[in-house]
């Protein structure tokens, strides 16, 4: 496993869901997993799979996010 030391953290937007695209840039080529902490509803995944990512699992504490989560994830937390 590698921890990137120049990551961060950063404010959600909006509370709808939306796609982070500046986070998925910031992994790393050839990273195949993605552990995606606040996944809401997964909306990042796209762009994670664009990127070569294979597997991501999400953690999300809120049940109907989670649960929209669940459709786009390889697992949810």
């Amino acid at each position: 496993m590698e921890i990137d030391p120049s990551a961060y953290l950063h404010r959600y937007g909006e509370m709808d869901g939306q796609a982070r695209e500046d986070l998925a840039a910031r992994v790393p080529s050839g990273a195949r997993s993605v552990l995606d902490v606040g996944c809401s509803r997964g909306a990042t995944v796209s762009a994670l799979r664009k990127r070569g990512v294979t597997r991501v699992v999400g953690i999300e504490p809120d049940p109907e996010d989670a649960e929209a989560a669940r459709l786009v994830c390889d697992r949810v937390i």
